[in-house]
């Protein structure tokens, strides 16, 4: 095997291996047990809330002195709203200017955030950053991601499937 295509294929393997075996997170104890298909994917436990749930489940998002700091108001599983917070810094990377999900990614180490808010369609909830790209000091890129897509609640507490 030449050296470049071991390179390559270290370096895909190094993508995939962490992620195979990854717990979530701030993932519930629950679903940190091998029932929880791929460690990515935690069952819901009857009576939860269930995956993809932070957008309908949860009010008056924002964030907080850091724009990492997440702050909402989330049902629990008997319906009443609690205070909840989840870092950001712990399931969000810059890759190349980008938001990327990365599990202790460290956002705010090199992005600034603008805004974020529930999308017009009702389903998504939009998360706008500025992050440098790397290329030359100054230089970025300001672009969103949809924190629906891998932040939920689970009894009015938020966690990340990174």
């Amino acid at each position: 095997m030449q050296l470049s295509s071991m390179f390559q294929y270290l370096m895909a393997l190094a993508a995939v291996a962490p992620a195979a075996i990854a717990t979530p997170v701030g993932a519930p104890i629950s679903a940190r047990t091998s029932e929880a298909p791929g460690f990515l994917d935690p069952l819901p436990v009857e009576g939860s809330l269930g995956k993809r749930s932070f957008a309908k489940t949860c009010n008056g998002c924002k964030y907080g002195k850091k724009f990492t700091d997440f702050h909402c108001q989330c049902s629990n599983n008997a319906g009443v709203e609690v205070p909840s917070y989840l870092n950001l810094d712990n399931c969000l990377a810059n890759a190349g200017g980008h938001p990327v999900w990365r599990r202790n990614g460290g956002l705010s180490g090199s992005c600034k955030g603008i805004s974020m808010g529930e999308a017009a369609d009702g389903k998504s909830f939009e998360f706008s950053t500025f992050c440098e790209t790397g290329k030359s000091k100054g230089d970025g890129i300001s672009d969103w991601i949809d924190l629906n897509k891998r932040i939920h609640n689970d009894n009015g507490r938020l966690w990340c499937d990174v």
